[in-house]
């Protein structure tokens, strides 16, 4: 069966691009289904509608390459890029630039498909119009308090406003006098007349235009009524002929309202909306209002610093277009969300720059070393390849070497440990590339700290053996103190100490910028690299060599001045840290890449280092990994040893869910059993499942699930026996926390008028107040969305 494409471009093979679809994920499925159904006459049109309120990170990444890629899948498709420009008092040319700059550099074409929201303003008007007439719409007199307390609550009904029963000509004069600019802000609106008793509060009349004197950056003063979101966005689409509108899962409940509007206006086409989960990252947040904080207030240098998640941050820190998509193409799409692994993203940049990046030496640290035994005056250029063996690329560059040279200050140690393989008094070490040397003395100045230390060289050991006596250690990097270059080295990491920093802000009380990392930024000044970087244009990437990889920052780098931004570490160092049993076990199985292993002589030492699993238990990490849906890593770490395995497998038996119980196992549960096994711990798997089935089931949030399993570990109660016991139980019920939140509003009048005046940040403080007043037992996402229903529904999205 063939159909004809939307833009004439042929006919489509549908068994052939279904097939291929279907197998993919959810929504792919969906448009395979409806190819093969022939709906929407075989066309398929998707869109990416951005706010140019901001830049776009690396959540968006996800949502473009399902849109974007959906387009590029199907022979005739195509993707249109649209600015959901309907809000004049955030909104700039800035950001359109910015994101058109960021699609483009992900790899994405819109063609000639470029829009905006505010082109359509006129077609609108003249709906808003259609609907007054049609009775399904209203001119509303009253206050934003007054509309908003009139909706009623989850519970209760709304009540019909005063005004809902004007007469059609009355709401006509109205709505063309509030176009004409005779009214101002706030006077009145226009709502949509639907159902005041629906459940679903969006249907309650929902507001369709405000009167907003305000110039818009394309428009200026034509317009003095504006939009809302939930009005515009589906009209944008039926008039572009979208036939499938992809958006993240919080606007589900949206839904309803985007199917009223296509419903009552004259449009030809009939675009349908679904909804997949977001792209959450851990260790950084995704809110735009949260962005803007850290950008206004300053705690970053702008939307492109390296540490922001943004696409831009991404790109200036030396993350390529090809690492984010495969990323998220790794990762898929599914309806539940979830926060995915920092990790994750900073493997695939690892393996995409690993066969992009030239091998360089850098010292950070330089110490100075002085070759006793080297002919005064003398010097040399050695070969040094570019790439390791196991990258299939030729290249070379020559490094100058002569008598005083630096090494990092981490390569040497006057007092070493047993196990010390680098530079020490007496001990030898091979230079990267070059010879070998043996520490002979070591000079301090006055103060006491080392100026330099006194090495002998073994002459012609670059290509063969040093002399007997010589006993070699490790490699270690280094370069020549005169042929070297002074550079800056910026050492970024993840921004935030906690992996979820906006719930741990919530469930606290407090400010998600608490949990800022403060040595998210280390900047190196007087770093030493070798010469052949010195003619590289800004933005070239490398690795240094033992260091992990870098890029010349493109805005600060000029002739004179060299500047480096880490990208990424060489191993996932993140983990390690704090003892994590993740970062533990990990260690236990990845021994460390030495400077003279190639790629696949660290996978056979890895694999190598692991011990032989048994049959049973290599039978269940594949049903782990296959059935269960783990990860291989998180499977891998399950089955290392039976009590392990069996330990998970009973607390999935008691219906635990498999990915939380297979992170907390790894990540929390070790934590608060300190040096006991598993089998040592007063309670089993069962027990723990039962803790894991009530996170899930939202009867705790996970900050009370801590306390709960820090007393399991304690005492061995049953999950459920403590939470009754304290009272823990999380509060989910509307009913039971729609009176708290009453009263921490009217306890913050003040605030609660900045936040409806455009501070939005202070949504964080009133969270606060309500974790605060119960004890931290509010359900977090119910308390948010209360809140934003008691003082105005959020402009963030």
């Amino acid at each position: 069966m063939t159909v004809k494409t939307g833009d004439g471009a042929g006919t489509l093979d549908v068994a052939s691009a279904a097939e291929s679809l279907e197998r993919r994920d959810f929504i792919r499925a969906i448009v395979a289904e409806d190819l093969k159904a022939g709906t929407h006459d075989g066309r398929v049109v998707t869109r990416f509608p951005p706010e140019p309120n901001g830049f776009l990170h690396v959540g968006h990444a996800k949502a473009l390459g399902l849109s974007f890629g959906i387009a590029e899948e199907v022979p005739g498709a195509r993707c249109h890029l649209r600015f959901d420009d309907t809000n004049p008092e955030t909104e700039d040319e800035a950001y359109v630039e910015a994101i058109k700059r960021d699609v483009a550099w992900l790899g994405y074409d819109w063609g000639e498909h470029l829009y905006f929201a505010s082109d359509y303003f006129p077609k609108m008007y003249e709906f808003a119009e259609h609907l007054v007439r049609e009775g399904n719409a209203y001119v509303d007199s009253q206050t934003e308090d007054e509309i908003r307390e009139g909706r009623g609550t989850v519970t209760e009904p709304g009540r019909p406003s005063p005004f809902r029963d004007r007469t059609v000509e009355e709401n006509l004069d109205l709505l063309r006098r509030m176009r004409a600019g005779e009214f101002s802000d706030g006077a009145h609106v226009l709502r949509g007349k639907i159902d005041m008793a629906s459940p679903n509060m969006l249907l309650r009349d929902p507001v369709l235009y405000r009167i907003r004197h305000a110039s818009h950056y394309r428009t200026g003063d034509e317009w003095c009524i504006y939009p809302l979101y939930d009005y515009a966005h589906p009209i944008e689409d039926a008039l572009e002929c979208v036939t499938h509108s992809l958006c993240t899962v919080e606007f589900e409940i949206n839904r309803a309202l985007y199917d009223w509007v296509v419903e009552n206006i004259p449009v030809e086409c009939r675009p349908r909306q679904y909804e997949f989960a977001r792209g959450n990252l851990d260790y950084t947040v995704m809110s735009k209002r949260m962005l803007l904080t850290l950008v206004k207030e300053r705690y970053v240098r702008g939307w492109d610093d390296p540490r922001m998640p943004t696409v831009a941050g991404l790109r200036r820190r030396g993350f390529t277009p090809e690492s984010i998509r495969a990323f998220w193409e790794r990762m898929g799409v599914a309806k539940t969300q979830s926060r995915v692994d920092m990790g994750k993203l900073e493997f695939a940049i690892r393996d995409d720059l690993n066969a992009k990046a030239p091998r360089v030496l850098c010292v950070l640290r330089p110490v100075r070393v002085l070759i006793t035994n080297y002919p005064d005056g003398g010097s040399e250029e050695i070969e040094a390849a570019s790439w390791p063996h196991d990258v299939p690329r030729e290249g070379s560059r020559r490094l100058p070497f002569s008598g005083e040279i630096f090494i990092d200050d981490d390569d040497f140690r006057e007092d070493p440990p047993a196990d010390w393989k680098r530079l020490a008094p007496g001990r030898a070490v091979r230079l990267r590339h070059g010879h070998v040397i043996r520490c002979d003395e070591v000079v301090r100045d006055d103060a006491g700290a080392i100026r330099e230390l006194r090495c002998s060289y073994a002459p012609d050991s670059i290509s063969s053996e040093p002399p007997s006596g010589w006993e070699v250690g490790g490699a270690i990097h280094w370069v020549d103190a005169e042929g070297s270059l002074s550079c800056e080295v910026r050492l970024y990491d993840r921004l935030f100490t906690v992996p979820a920093p906006d719930v741990e802000a919530a469930e606290s009380g407090r400010d998600f910028t608490d949990f800022l990392n403060p040595d998210s930024l280390v900047v190196v000044e007087n770093a030493r690299i070798e010469p052949s970087v010195a003619d590289d244009p800004p933005g070239s990437r490398y690795q240094f060599e033992r260091l992990g990889y870098f890029i010349s920052d493109e805005e600060d780098s000029a002739p004179g001045r060299l500047v480096f931004n880490r990208t990424v570490t060489l191993r996932d160092t993140w983990s390690k840290r704090g003892g994590s049993a993740a970062g533990e076990r990990r260690r236990a199985r990845q021994p460390e890449r030495g400077p003279d292993l190639s790629a696949e002589e660290h996978r056979r030492l890895r694999q190598a280092a692991a011990p032989e699993r048994p049959p049973e238990l290599e039978s269940r990490r594949r049903r782990f990994e296959s059935e269960l849906g783990l990860d291989a890593e998180d499977a891998e770490l399950l089955t290392r040893d039976a009590a392990t395995a069996d330990f998970f497998a009973a607390a999935v038996g008691a219906g635990a869910p498999p990915a939380r119980t297979a992170n907390w196992l790894i990540n929390e549960l070790p934590r608060h059993a300190g040096d006991r096994a598993l089998g040592e711990l007063p309670f089993g798997g069962h027990a723990f499942g039962a803790l894991m089935a009530l996170v899930e089931d939202g009867t705790l949030s996970g900050a009370i699930g801590r306390e709960v399993l820090a007393e399991m570990a304690e005492s061995g109660a049953e999950p459920g026996a403590i939470v009754d016991r304290r009272g823990l139980r999380q509060i989910a019920d509307a009913s039971s926390l729609e009176p708290v939140i009453d009263r921490v509003v009217a306890a913050n009048q003040n605030k609660a008028a900045e936040y409806r005046a455009g501070r939005t940040a202070l949504l964080g403080f009133f969270m606060g107040q309500v974790m605060k007043e119960t004890g931290g037992k509010a359900s977090p996402e119910l308390a948010r969305r209360l809140l934003e229903e008691r003082l105005g529904r959020s402009a963030d999205r």
